[in-house]
């Protein structure tokens, strides 16, 4: 049986191509960015389409100008989603985050706010400038990036497993709101993760996650796969990994399975 297309559009308020914030009557200014979300959102989910998808870039300068103006100024995609969230009732809402606790508990709020659309970006930043951003000289090594990436994962799972699904019994005749044998720590100590949880957001799981990962690979080892342990399962299928760049491209899910993407 033939799999459903998931299509699905990379949010950017000004626009793709590096001019077209000239041309009459387009969105220019981004304090306004919030009209344009809107629009977008109640034209995306009038299209059928599948998802909105937020990317991120934690640095600006001059030089994005005249290369990529839509970079220069943004709403941080945390902020985006949630505003969407309350605007919308279909559509899947997918952000990138920074560290593994707030990335969890952000994505499991919205996992309660969006009545089970969220997804997450996963990708390892290269972007000098985002490093200074962040109190680093600069990016680890390609490999040791990739490492890290696998222990912020793991992060995240333990993390949405700290609550049982049983777990807030709410019982107002014995005066008991949770079982405390259901709530657990994450307790990883990994090389480059370190968290203890549990955390404080419970987003009802229902099934497999929705993670999205760039195309890109290191060499000898390969970047986090997806399994069902994210706050909540897709409507339909979702896709797995998340576009490179612009335009429209393809990837698979598992054989029979294709999404392709618009930004």
């Amino acid at each position: 049986m033939t799999e459903p297309l998931v299509i699905g559009a990379m949010v950017r308020t000004l626009g793709a191509y590096p001019s077209g914030w000239r041309h009459p009557g387009a969105h220019r200014d981004p304090a306004r960015d919030a009209d344009v979300l809107r629009r977008i959102a109640a034209a995306g989910e009038e299209a059928g389409l599948d998802y909105l998808f937020f990317g991120d870039w934690l640095a600006t300068g001059p030089d994005l100008e005249f290369r990529d103006p839509y970079l220069l100024a943004r709403i941080d995609p945390v902020s985006a989603v949630l505003f969407l969230a309350g605007l919308t009732s279909r559509i899947g809402l997918i952000a990138t985050y920074a560290d593994p606790y707030t990335t969890a508990r952000a994505l499991a709020s919205l996992d309660v706010l969006s009545g089970g659309r969220a997804g997450v970006n996963l990708v390892t930043g290269a972007e000098p400038r985002a490093a200074g951003n962040h109190g680093r000289e600069a990016h680890a090594d390609n490999e040791t990036r990739y490492d890290r990436a696998e222990e912020f994962v793991t992060a995240l799972r333990r993390l949405w497993d700290s609550w049982d699904a049983d777990a807030w019994i709410a019982d107002a005749e014995r005066g008991v709101l949770i079982d405390a044998d259901r709530l657990r720590a994450a307790n990883l100590e990994g090389a480059h993760v370190r968290v203890t949880g549990p955390l404080n957001s419970h987003g009802r799981r229902r099934g497999a996650s929705r993670w999205y990962t760039p195309a890109r690979r290191r060499g000898r080892a390969r970047s986090p796969r997806p399994r069902p342990t994210s706050p909540s399962s897709p409507r339909r299928p979702w896709p797995t990994r998340s576009p490179r760049g612009g335009g429209c491209g393809r990837s698979r899910r598992r054989p029979g399975a294709r999404r392709r993407n618009c930004g």
